[in-house]
């Protein structure tokens, strides 16, 4: 117990006191986040850094991150999509970027090496004969980081068409050593059948689909990996994501942000929720916290009436 002494009054105060301290050094180090030394950035691909209404990564992101990058940031992406489903991602954005983490982290890109997390063989095996008895359709990726269908519909095609402007392969799964399933359905049914069958992995039910990969591999651990590899933690990490896949990134990283247009139990998790994507959230984040210095476009079209001006002076 603490005794403290007042108006000669005796306070005794039992141990739930300790609570309340506890609650306030929690309160003071959010507060205290932005001011720590952040040298690694990583950024979820859809819906956070890309964004789908325009197909495009935007224009004040990239800024941000090319100032980012002059002030010596390291920058990441941190996405579920495969190789071949990132195609047509902007290269201006690719080209700033110094990690790819990619398939929620089963294979991560360096500037000299690839990192790979395969899921055991044996589970693999389980997984496609349940899907396949039920004609269930999976993206599967393999080692070399592309992704393939095990059979398609309308609904498949028009979402990879929507999201990725293109349509994996589709080839039955041939014993070829996989990192990461992708399986399209909404039966509650198969999402617990599934988690129950595959205790050791881990699966993540998103609104689309769901993915499944080895049980080391989280975005959240996937960032660990990737600060020790700079010889950095995640104390010196800043994160944005919007969904359910990008929720151990955030909490794991020493100020996570949700993007606006994020789900609630993201937006929970984070420390911080910017303004929708659409709306530069990102871009607006890093000016708040000055991070980076606003974007200033110069007004040419007044540059040219003040030009146009002056040669009707000169004329008169």
């Amino acid at each position: 117990m603490f005794i403290l002494t007042g108006n000669s009054k005796l306070y005794v105060f039992e141990r739930k006191i300790l609570s309340v301290f506890a609650c306030a050094d929690f309160f003071c180090k959010k507060a205290l986040k932005l001011c720590a030394v952040f040298k690694i950035i990583f950024f979820d691909c859809d819906h956070t850094a890309f964004d789908h209404i325009h197909y495009e990564v935007r224009p004040l992101t990239i800024y941000a991150i090319k100032k980012l990058k002059e002030k010596g940031y390291i920058i990441c992406i941190s996405t579920s999509r495969s190789l071949d489903e990132m195609q047509k991602i902007d290269k201006e954005f690719i080209e700033l970027v110094d990690v790819i983490s990619t398939l929620a982290g089963a294979y991560i890109i360096f500037k000299k090496e690839t990192k790979l997390y395969p899921i055991d063989k044996n589970e693999v095996l389980k997984l496609v004969k349940y899907f396949d008895k039920r004609h269930i359709p999976y993206r599967y990726a393999t080692n070399d980081g592309l992704g393939y269908l095990s059979e398609t519909n309308d609904y498949i095609d028009n979402l990879f068409f929507e999201y990725y402007h293109m349509i994996p392969m589709v080839k039955k799964y041939d014993g070829e050593e996989v990192l990461q399933i992708m399986y399209y359905t909404f039966d509650q049914n198969v999402h617990k059948e599934v988690k129950q069958m595959v205790p050791n992995l881990i699966v993540n039910n998103m609104a689309l689909n769901s993915e499944i990969s080895s049980n080391n591999v989280d975005k959240g651990q996937v960032m660990e990996y990737i600060c020790n590899k700079f010889n950095l933690t995640s104390n010196q990490a800043m994160a944005f994501g919007d969904s359910e896949n990008d929720n151990t990134m955030l909490s794991n990283a020493y100020f996570g942000v949700c993007v606006g247009n994020g789900i609630t139990e993201t937006k929970e998790v984070a420390d911080y929720v910017c303004e929708n994507q659409e709306q530069d959230g990102i871009y607006k984040t890093f000016v708040k916290y000055d991070f980076i210095e606003p974007y200033i476009k110069e007004d040419f079209e007044l540059f040219d009436m003040v030009i146009d001006a002056c040669e009707i002076d000169d004329d008169t």
